[in-house]
Formats: C-alpha cells, structure tokens, sequence
C-alpha cells in the first residue's frame, strides 16, 4: 500500500538529505514530549514497552520535577504533553500534575494514556476540564479482561468507562494492540464504530526487524476496509493509514514504524521522559539523558534531538 514513487520529489529529496526529518532548529519535534509519571501498573500487558523503561523498580516523577521539566521545555518550543506511565492514574498527584500543566504553565494540549480501570480517579480531573484527550487501552470488546494482561477487568466495564468519558470530553479514542485475531478485532470496530468512538489499532513494537509492512496487518486492514465498507484513506507524512466513512476517519491503523525502522517517521512524532526524569529517543535504545539536576538539561535537549532519527543500530555500533 505505500508507494514512494507516488510522493512528491521534494519530499524524497529532503528525507535523503535529512533522514531525522529534523529542520536544523533546536526544537522538540512537532513540540510534543510523551512524559511517563510512573512505571507502575496494575496490569502485565504481554506487549508492553513501558516507553522502553527497562527498569523492575517503580518511580514515581514529583510534581515538582514535572514542573521544573515542562517549564524549562517550553523554550524548546513544547505545546503538547501525553502523560503515560505504567498507569499514569496511580501517581498519587496525577490530578494536580495535570492541574498544574494546563493551569499553571498553560500548556496548550494536555492528554493522558490509561487502562481506563481507575474511572473513579479520571472522572475529577476530566469534569475540571483539564485534558484535551484521552487514550484509553482495550484490546477485546468483550473479553473477563479488556487487554492482553493475566489480571485486569471486563471490557464491558472499560468500554462503559469510555462511554461515560465520550460524554464529557469530545476527544476520547480507543486504543488497541491487534493480536492477529480478525474477528475478534472486528467486534471491537464494530462497538466503536456503533458508539462513534475513534479506535486506533496498533501493531506490536518490538526489536524484530520487517522490510515492509507485515502482510498480516495488511491483510488485517483490507478486512476490515471490506467488512464495514470504509474508504482508506492515509496521513502521508507518517506513512499511516485509516479508514473513513462519509470521509471521517474512525478507525486507524499504526504499523510498527520501529520494526520497519522508519526512524525518520518517529523522528517527527515525539520524545520520550521516563518516571526517573531521563529523555531519550527511541524506545529500543537504551541511550537516555538526565534532565533533572544535577544533570544538564540544555545539553541533555541537545543531544537528545541529535539522536532522533537514528536506528537502535547506530547507536549499538557507538
């Protein structure tokens, strides 16, 4: 489905000059910084990266040091923050981290990732009005547990979570891992299709290496074009494809830009912050850099945006 002969020439020309897709300013690509509050969670997801935390012991980042790296980031021209963890709900100061990064520093777009089962602690934070989206993880739509995890709750109570959450916050989607499963996938697009929530289906991250988009997720997407008559349609830059009705998109699909190391494509995306206050660029290396004293942050920027771009492979070779 991707055809680089159908891009415009100027495009191939830049990305051969300049494959991080970084401008040359010393900026946070697209100002977006995905920042994990903690590394805990109540949920063991067979997939999970965990923002390429490595680490068994749980952090917890302090509303203090959320603050110190979100102020001193806004010169680096930071307009989005995705909180995430682990479970980003079981920070103790979840409320009054986004509090403070909405209120306080006016942070102009600040979502949240979650399992969607601590409804009790969101409902607060959404009805202050102080996320501009939300992420919420489910796998299966009807299932005892709603991810691929051995412990969790029902779909049915996370899926009616979401419902809830539709009806106070506009920009609420659903997030899926496909586990190569087409039926079962398909009653999920089917319930968000039927509650005209978003789903985005992902494809698994991992070290693997693939010279093209897998014929699984490919034959996975024409499936699901098919079955629930969606016209595809494609975000170019990010080489990402979706389907549409009445040219809405509704259900996107994210192949893993790592397995085909388009570190080009992430490089336009957004960095990571782990719990421990570290920023790296890739979840498959294991180069981080500290931002909190008495590390040097300026220089920590700066490194850490020379590195997007490149393969877990060159930084193997250093």
């Amino acid at each position: 489905m991707r055809n680089e002969i159908n891009q415009p020439i100027e495009k191939i020309i830049h990305r051969c000059l300049n494959p991080s897709g970084y401008d040359g300013r010393l900026n946070i690509p697209s100002g977006y910084l995905r920042i994990s509050i903690t590394d805990h969670c109540n949920m063991n997801c067979d997939y999970c990266h965990n923002e390429g935390q490595k680490e068994k012991n749980t952090s917890f980042l302090s509303i203090d040091d959320l603050r110190y790296i979100a102020s001193k980031t806004l010169q680096y021209g930071l307009a989005k923050i995705k909180l995430t963890g682990g479970e980003p709900l079981l920070h103790p100061d979840c409320q009054k981290m986004v509090r403070m990064l909405k209120r306080d520093l006016s942070i102009p777009h600040v979502g949240l990732n979650t399992n969607g089962i601590f409804f009790d602690r969101l409902l607060p934070i959404v009805s202050d009005g102080l996320l501009d989206d939300i992420v919420v993880g489910v796998d299966y739509a009807e299932n005892p547990i709603s991810k691929k995890s051995q412990f969790g709750v029902s779909s049915k109570e996370i899926l009616n979570n979401v419902l809830k959450l539709k009806k106070l916050i506009q920009n609420v989607s659903i997030a899926c891992v496909y586990d190569g499963n087409k039926e079962r996938l398909a009653n999920l697009v089917n319930w968000s299709l039927q509650h005209e929530v978003v789903l985005k289906i992902l494809e698994v991250s991992d070290d693997k290496i693939y010279s093209g988009i897998s014929q699984k997720f490919i034959s996975m997407i024409e499936y699901i074009l098919e079955r629930f008559s969606l016209k595809l349609g494609m975000i170019d830059t990010l080489s990402e494809y979706f389907g549409m009705i009445a040219n809405e998109p509704n259900v996107f699909f994210f192949h893993s830009h790592c397995r085909l190391r388009e570190c080009d494509i992430c490089a336009l995306i957004h960095i990571r912050v782990t719990s421990r206050g570290r920023i790296k660029s890739c979840i498959l290396n294991k180069i981080e850099y500290p931002l909190l004293p008495p590390g040097d942050f300026d220089n920590s920027i700066s490194k850490v945006i020379h590195d997007i771009g490149h393969t877990p492979e060159y930084f193997m070779q250093g």
